[in-house]
C-alpha cells in the first residue's frame, strides 16, 4: 500500500548548520507529527516527551505542538496525554512525517520509503527554521516515482523553491499555484498601500517601505513566470 518515490541530491546549507540545529532537525524528521494541546505538553516535557533537541535551539512548542520532536525511542509515535489527533499533523504541517534529513552541511532525503509533500516539506523547513536561523539552501534533487512519467527536480536557489517535472500538467498546476499565491501576496500589499496613504499623518517615511516591498514582489513574479 502507499506510493514510493525515490531522490538523488542534496541541497547545500550556508552557512552549515550548528551541531544542535542539525540534532534539531535530525529529531523532527525521525519524530511522528502528531496534533497536540501544548498546554499538556508543556507539563509532559522531560517525562513523557523527550523533547531536548527543541529545547536545545530554543524554538516555542508552535502552534499545536508542531515543533515537538519527541526522541521517545519510537519515532515519536509513544501515546501521551497531550495528543489530539494522533493520525493527523498540526495545522500548516503537510503530513505525518517529514523525511529530509541533514548531516548539517546539506540537506536530503532520509531513505524511507512513502515520501509524500516533499515539496511542501522543505517549503516548511525553510520557513519555520532555515530562514529564521540566518541558513540558505541551494542545490537540486531529482525524484522518479512508483509511476515513471512522475519524474522531476525539485531546484532551491537562496531559499527560493521551484520545480520543473517532465509532466506537463504538473509543470502547469504549479505555476497555477505559484501565481495565485503570488497574486494574493500583491493584494495585500496593494490594500496596506492604499490604508497608509488615506491615513490622516502619512509620510513618506512609512509609505516607501510598503512601495518597496511591493516592487520586489512584482520582480519575484516576473522571475517566476519567466522559470516556466
Amino acid at each position: 500500500m502507499g506510493y514510493t518515490t525515490d531522490f538523488t541530491g542534496s541541497f547545500e546549507c550556508t552557512p552549515k548548520l550548528t551541531k544542535k540545529q542539525t540534532a534539531y532537525l535530525k529529531a523532527f524528521g525521525h519524530s511522528r507529527r502528531m496534533k497536540r494541546d501544548p498546554a499538556i505538553a508543556a507539563k509532559l516535557v522531560g517525562k513523557e516527551i523527550k523533547d531536548e533537541a527543541r529545547i536545545a535551539v530554543g524554538l516555542p512548542m508552535g502552534p499545536e505542538g508542531a515543533y515537538i520532536a519527541n526522541d521517545d525511542g519510537d519515532c515519536g509515535q509513544s501515546r501521551d496525554g497531550s495528543i489530539l489527533e494522533y493520525n493527523d499533523p498540526p495545522s500548516g504541517q503537510p503530513g505525518l512525517w517529514c523525511q529530509w534529513t541533514t548531516d548539517g552541511e546539506v540537506i536530503e532525503w532520509d531513505g524511507g520509503e512513502k515520501f509524500y509533500a516533499y515539496v511542501e516539506w522543505i517549503e516548511y523547513l525553510i520557513d519555520h527554521f532555515l530562514r529564521s536561523w540566518g541558513v540558505e539552501l541551494s542545490g537540486e534533487v531529482s525524484w522518479v516515482g512508483e509511476d515513471r512519467t512522475d519524474q522531476g527536480k525539485i531546484v532551491i536557489e537562496r531559499n527560493s523553491v521551484y520545480t520543473i517535472s517532465k509532466n506537463p500538467a504538473r509543470n502547469l498546476k504549479e505555476v497555477q499555484i505559484r501565481g495565485l499565491a503570488l497574486i494574493n501576496d500583491l493584494e495585500n500589499l496593494i490594500r496596506s498601500l492604499d490604508k497608509v496613504c488615506k491615513a490622516t499623518k502619512s509620510s513618506q517615511h512609512e509609505v516607501l517601505p510598503v512601495i518597496e516591498a511591493l516592487d520586489t514582489r512584482l520582480t519575484a513574479v516576473s522571475k517566476e513566470l519567466r522559470k516556466h
